[in-house]
């Protein structure tokens, strides 16, 4: 493995656990600070419900991974291609801040926000496609649902 691939790896590692742990807590406690306690038991919302969708979408679905056959794949992984349940953490999370920094800021703040968050998206997502865990498409549908879902949860705050 290359330190190209040790980078992915690691950025991919922060979606399971006990890093997603993390991810979660932080979106809590900016979420609450940005927008109160609401934001937050949201964001704690948003995270489960799209973590069970994932894990109740991917056997019903069953789209299978990128075959080692067909590109190179550092780790086999067990489970389905779709949804990426990376991807739907991410939109849940990172994504909801994205939504809530855009609702809640205004100017160089939210431009600024906004960007941080599109590019950790774009990190993630890469990551996930580089190492071979799922297919482009996988990825960006995934992220569009987890982004409709914490548009839709935003409207409570």
């Amino acid at each position: 493995m290359n330190g190209k691939q040790k980078v992915w790896m690691l950025l991919s590692a922060t979606a399971k656990f006990p890093w997603h742990l993390a991810l979660v807590t932080i979106t809590l406690v900016i979420s609450w600070k940005v927008a109160g306690w609401r934001a937050a038991l949201l964001a704690l919302f948003s995270f489960g419900g799209m973590w069970i969708m994932g894990k109740w979408l991917g056997p019903l679905v069953a789209r299978p991974r990128p075959s080692p056959e067909l590109i190179s794949v550092p780790e086999q992984l067990a489970g389905y291609s779709f949804p990426s349940i990376f991807a739907l953490t991410y939109a849940s999370t990172i994504g909801l801040l994205a939504v809530l920094f855009v609702r809640k800021f205004a100017g160089l703040w939210r431009v600024a926000a906004f960007a941080l968050c599109c590019l950790l998206l774009v990190a993630g997502g890469t990551a996930r496609i580089v190492l071979g865990a799922h297919w482009p498409s996988d990825v960006i549908l995934s992220y569009l649902i987890g982004l409709l879902w914490a548009v839709l949860l935003l409207r409570f705050v």
